[in-house]
């Protein structure tokens, strides 16, 4: 008895290949784009530790350091490097699902390219947020 051969992967019609090529850099995007309001505290968390305060406790804790403040608190780079990873990993997530999608073969390729697509995006949106906000 001969085993049967098995092949790799299903033959995929050239149109389907071709939706998917398009449609796994889409949901990359609407993936990091609706993970967004979850991300926000922590992006707000990362501008606040990159600041520097007034730490004597005149002024509030958010006082900005001037020229009479006495103590002040530089960046929190432990805080900012923490920050940068998890919003990393929350683009690499949606880069993955992304991936999935487009059943792509260079899958590291792939990978390297929607992490940057999703890292822009993400970057992009907290952007505008901040800049809404900080109209009003």
């Amino acid at each position: 008895m001969s085993t049967p051969v098995l092949k790799d992967r299903p033959s995929v019609s050239p149109t389907v290949r071709r939706w998917r090529a398009w449609a796994a850099p889409a949901v990359t995007v609407l993936i990091t784009a609706a993970a967004q309001p979850l991300l926000l505290p922590l992006w707000m968390l990362g501008v606040m530790a990159a600041g520097t305060y007034d730490a004597s406790g005149r002024g509030g804790p958010f006082r900005a350091c001037t020229a009479d403040s006495t103590t002040c608190t530089g960046p929190v780079w432990w805080m900012i490097a923490a920050v940068a990873l998890v919003l990393l990993a929350a683009c690499a997530v949606a880069s993955m699902i992304g991936i999935r999608v487009g059943g792509y073969r260079r899958r590291r390729l792939a990978f390297v390219v929607h992490w940057m697509v999703s890292a822009v995006v993400a970057v992009a949106s907290a952007a505008v947020v901040y800049l809404v906000a900080a109209r009003r």
